[in-house]
């Protein structure tokens, strides 16, 4: 049986982050110890493909430590943990935000890594829950082939009816990518007050725009648009540029 479980997150200006503990938010966990026993964690994760293996393979080799991986999207693996708060059956949640999750931390137990002073100040976890791990920002995702002349540059162009249904956006409810790019389109399109009256009236426009459609993980958004099902897509950087580096015919705005 697993004791505790870690969150890793990502906080709401792209910043990941860990969100620790399982079975009461008023509990503490220890610090794991050097002669770990078990030698082995589950992490479950909603990170893309490059970053968990940069993470986790490193920390394998430089621990010594075995890490089961089980990889699905943010909804999903958060549900996960909750179903499993009795019983918890991982050991470490690299997925969703800070802001999605701060109202579970009773599914989590807090955390505070001793090398938290070594880091930078943007870089500390002054919750006791989040830990950042590392900084991912919100990028749109274009297919080259299907744009044509069409400017996409910005928020103001996805309203372009020729983009109508052709752009590839997550659940902001499952997916802590289309969760951040929310965040960031309210703050852009209010000019800095992601309350105002402007943002929200874009917002509702940039819905129409979807027609009804919305993936249920960030990477139906990026694989959407590199297999030409969308013209565009709202997704993290770090998945974009790998899709670029392997040859797709896609940019990265």
């Amino acid at each position: 049986m697993k004791k505790s479980v870690a969150f890793l997150a990502t906080a709401l200006l792209s910043l990941s982050m860990l969100f620790s503990g399982c079975g009461g938010g008023d509990k503490k966990a220890e610090a794991p110890k050097a002669d770990n026993a078990a030698k082995e964690l589950t992490v479950y994760t909603a990170r893309s493909e490059s970053l968990n293996n940069a993470v986790i393979k490193n920390f394998e080799k430089d621990t010594g430590i075995k890490v089961n991986v089980v990889v699905a999207g943010t909804g999903e693996v958060v549900k996960r943990v909750a179903s499993e708060k009795a019983n918890p059956l991982g050991d470490i949640l690299w997925a969703g935000s800070e802001a999605m999750l701060a109202s579970k931390k009773e599914l989590f137990q807090e955390y505070v890594s001793k090398e938290d002073p070594n880091m930078m100040d943007e870089f500390r976890n002054t919750t006791k829950f989040f830990t950042p791990a590392f900084s991912d920002p919100t990028v749109m995702v274009v297919n080259k082939k299907m744009k044509g002349d069409m400017k996409i540059e910005g928020f103001g162009d996805l309203l372009n009816p020729a983009l109508k249904d052709k752009i590839a956006f997550g659940d902001p409810v499952n997916s802590s990518s289309a969760f951040q790019s929310l965040v960031v389109m309210l703050y852009d399109m209010g000019n800095g007050d992601p309350f105002s009256k402007e943002a929200w009236d874009y917002c509702d426009k940039f819905l129409k725009q979807l027609n009804g459609k919305m993936m249920n993980s960030s990477s139906q958004v990026y694989k959407g648009v590199a297999g030409g099902e969308y013209i565009v897509g709202l997704t993290w950087e770090d998945p974009a540029a790998t899709l670029v580096k392997s040859g797709a015919p896609v940019e990265v705005v």
